[in-house]
C-alpha cells in the first residue's frame, strides 16, 4: 500500500484534528457526529460536499450512510438510501487498492461512475476518493467533492486519510455498539418472553411465587420434566407436593397420560399392595375378578404416592423393585406386567 510523505502541517490542521477527535468522543449520535465532522471538513477544504459509502461484502454493494452538499438536501436525502456495485467507479478501485484517489478532472477519468451523478442532479467536478481502513480491513470510502478553488494537493489527501482513520474506527464502533445493544435487546425480550411462558406455565397450575426459594423449586422442576426418573418430594404436610406433582406431570413428556394419586396412609399394607400392584381373581377374599393396579392404570402416566413414609417395609421393598425395573407382579399372579 504507498504511503503519503507527510506534508507540512500548519496550526489550522492541528485544530482540524484536535475538533474531530472531539466530535467523535463527545458526540453519541453517528449521524449527529458524521454531520458535524463534514462541515468542519467542508469549511477548512473549501469543498462542495463530502459523502461516506460503506462496503456490503455480502452483497458486494456500497451503500452510502452520510453526505453533506451544499444546495442538494433531497438529494442527499435519496444519495443515504442508494447503493451500487463495489466494482464500480472510483470506491471500486479504492477499494480494490486500498489506497485513496485523486481525482483532478472527473470528466476526464476512466474510473469514475457517472450513475451516482445522473440520479441526484449533482455534477462532480474533481474528487479525493480514501479508503476507511480498519483492522478488518477496508470497511467503506470516503470521498471529498468538488474543491472551490484550485485542485486537491497531496497534503489535502494526507490530511483526509488521516482523519479517515480514526472516522472508520468511530464507524465500525457505533456498528459494533448497535449490533450488541440489538442483541441485548433481542436477549431482553427473549429472557422476558420466556419467562413469561415459564411463569404462566406454572401458574396454570395453581403454583406462583418469585421468592428465591420457589425460583429453586422451579429449577429442579425444569430438570425432571423429560426423565423418566422416579421424583421423591419432600415436605409437611399441606406444602403442597401434590401441586408439585401435577405440575410436573402436566408439563412433561407425560402430560396427555393418566394422572392417578394414592393415600398411602389411609389403606392397610394387603389392600395398598392390591391397590398400587393389582392383584388376580381369587387371589384373596373378595377377589371376584382380575383387578387392575394403578400403575398399569396409568399406563405410562404418572403415579402419585402421597405419605409413602406410611408404606410398612416389606411393601416399600416391592415398591422398589417395580420403580427399578419398571414392571410388576400382580398379588396373586404369575405374569410380569410392565409398568
Amino acid at each position: 500500500m504507498m504511503k503519503m510523505r507527510q506534508p507540512g502541517i500548519a496550526a489550522g490542521d492541528f485544530e482540524l484534528f484536535h475538533d474531530v477527535s472531539t466530535f467523535v468522543h463527545a458526540t453519541l449520535d453517528l449521524d449527529e457526529m458524521l454531520q458535524r465532522i463534514f462541515e468542519r471538513i467542508k469549511t477548512v477544504f473549501r469543498i462542495e460536499g463530502a459523502s461516506i459509502a460503506l462496503h456490503d461484502p455480502e452483497r458486494r454493494e456500497f451503500f452510502f450512510i452520510h453526505t453533506v452538499e451544499m444546495g442538494q438536501s433531497e438529494g442527499a436525502v435519496e444519495l443515504n438510501r442508494m447503493r451500487f456495485p463495489d466494482d464500480l467507479g472510483v470506491a471500486g478501485w479504492v477499494l480494490r487498492h486500498n489506497r485513496p484517489a485523486i481525482i483532478p478532472d472527473a470528466s476526464k477519468e476512466n474510473r469514475f461512475f457517472e450513475g451516482i451523478d445522473r440520479q441526484q442532479q449533482f455534477v462532480t467536478r474533481n474528487m479525493i476518493c480514501l479508503p476507511l481502513r480498519t483492522r478488518k480491513g477496508v470497511i467503506g470510502v470516503l470521498y471529498a467533492l468538488n474543491k472551490l478553488e484550485g485542485e486537491f494537493t497531496d497534503k489535502d489527501a494526507w490530511m483526509l486519510e488521516s482523519l479517515a482513520a480514526t472516522i472508520a474506527v468511530a464507524i465500525e464502533n457505533a456498528i459494533l455498539y448497535g449490533e450488541l445493544k440489538d442483541h441485548a435487546t433481542s436477549l431482553e425480550l427473549e429472557n422476558r418472553i420466556l419467562k413469561t411462558e415459564q411463569d404462566d406455565r406454572y401458574r396454570l397450575q395453581g403454583v406462583i411465587g418469585s421468592s428465591r426459594a420457589m425460583q429453586r423449586v422451579f429449577h429442579l422442576i425444569d430438570k425432571v420434566l423429560d426423565t423418566s426418573t422416579p421424583v421423591l418430594l419432600l415436605g409437611e404436610t399441606g406444602t403442597g407436593k401434590e401441586l408439585v406433582a401435577r405440575l410436573i406431570h402436566h408439563n412433561g413428556r407425560r402430560k396427555n397420560k393418566s394422572f392417578v394419586v394414592e393415600n398411602c396412609a389411609a389403606l392397610s399394607g394387603n389392600l395398598l399392595e392390591s391397590e398400587l400392584f393389582g392383584h388376580v381373581k381369587g387371589a384373596f377374599t373378595g377377589a371376584s375378578a382380575d383387578k387392575k393396579g394403578l400403575f398399569e392404570l396409568a399406563a405410562g402416566g404418572s403415579v402419585f404416592l402421597d405419605e409413602i413414609g406410611e408404606i410398612p417395609a416389606e411393601m416399600q421393598v416391592k415398591l422398589l423393585r417395580v420403580l427399578q425395573e419398571g414392571q410388576l407382579r400382580p398379588v396373586g399372579g404369575n405374569r410380569m406386567i410392565r409398568v
